[in-house]
């Protein structure tokens, strides 16, 4: 049996988009794997936040689920504009938290896994402390954007704040394969922490670009499908068709999906493999506490990654939205669920 560890961390406001990424993961993992799952909280979940999770322990069989709570660790860590907060900075932990694993593979929460991880975690980054996926058309369109405000300062102020005077080798860390031994033979954590600025918004990722410089492995594309970094295809047939030749392909047979950034099925319509997410969310139970706000949020699904202000669209572009909306499988699953409610609802309405 393949055995694989399996890194998330999380919040517990952030708890159930983890169980969906991890709900997917056991769905569909191959019967001869065996997935060591941990995970990083402040503190122990609350007995409701644990529902989704005992129930996949008595779904599944084939892996093991263990909760490492990181208390005070980066306390006084600022909470971003996305929400992002100090849970994102224990990645720079877990050579020490995992102390008895060599290497693992890291999923942020909000992923949704398609394939089994056995071919992912075999891949061969050699040395190298991680691995994860390039976002070239990203980090060119910053730099762009970088030198067109700042000039001939741009490149000081980018190694300034990221730490780097060249992102040639700057990867996302939202997906990783982590050689944790090597970390640990090497004293990378204390590099880390010492990288760490006090009341300082999260920035882990940069500091572990920064300090993994030189020692940093580029994953195939198929193993990381970043619906933000890959949100313009356009870019790539421009700039590197040999780049999208590999994204289409990955698109037809994706490993991991990562919703990041503001491309999240819980928020937007017409994202890739968003019928998924919302099934899983379903079997977990848990569709009606997102189902409000999702309507809540919808604006358009004119594009496969539009999302358009609903205070800012006419009568017309609602209704077309909401027509292109109703045919997907989430739309059906909510009818479904809220079929008695809802003529509970009416019935008392007419009533009064």
């Amino acid at each position: 049996m393949n055995k694989i560890p399996v890194l998330y961390l999380s919040s517990e406001a952030y708890s159930k988009i983890l169980a969906v990424s991890m709900l997917s993961l056991l769905d569909n993992k191959e019967d001869n794997t065996f997935y060591e799952i941990y995970v990083l909280v402040e503190k122990k979940y609350s007995e409701q936040s644990l529902k989704p999770f005992r129930f996949m322990e008595e779904k599944y069989d084939g892996f093991s689920l263990h909760w490492i709570e990181m208390e005070d660790a980066f306390s006084d860590t600022k909470v971003n504009v996305a929400g992002v907060g100090k849970e994102t900075m224990y990645r720079l932990m877990a050579p020490k938290m995992l102390a008895g694993i060599d290497r693992c593979i890291y999923l942020d929460s909000d992923t949704l896994i398609l394939s089994d991880l056995e071919e992912m975690f075999e891949h061969d980054i050699q040395d190298n402390y991680f691995s994860g996926v390039y976002p070239e058309r990203f980090l060119s369109n910053m730099l762009s954007d970088y030198k067109n405000a700042y000039g001939r300062q741009a490149i000081k102020i980018l190694e300034k704040q990221i730490g780097l005077c060249t992102l040639d080798q700057y990867v996302g860390a939202g997906v990783m394969i982590m050689n944790l031994k090597e970390m640990r033979d090497h004293g990378m954590i204390e590099k880390f922490l010492q990288a760490v600025k006090p009341n300082s918004l999260p920035k882990d990722q940069d500091i572990l670009n920064a300090c993994c410089y030189g020692h940093i492995d580029k994953m195939p594309v198929k193993y990381c499908v970043d619906l933000h970094e890959l949100d313009d295809l356009a870019w790539y047939e421009e700039n590197n068709k040999e780049q999208l030749a590999d994204i289409q392909k990955a698109f037809k047979n994706p490993v991991v999906i990562h919703y990041s950034d503001r491309y999240k099925p819980w928020k937007m319509c017409g994202l890739r493999y968003e019928k998924y997410w919302w099934s899983y969310l379903s079997q977990l139970g848990l569709l009606m506490d997102f189902w409000d706000d999702f309507i809540d949020s919808l604006g358009g699904c004119n594009s496969p990654m539009a999302t358009v202000d609903p205070a800012s669209i006419s009568a017309k572009t609602y209704s077309d939205a909401y027509r292109e909306f109703s045919k997907g499988i989430s739309y059906r699953i909510g009818r479904f669920i809220t079929f008695i409610p809802r003529k509970i609802y009416y019935f008392f309405k007419r009533k009064w």
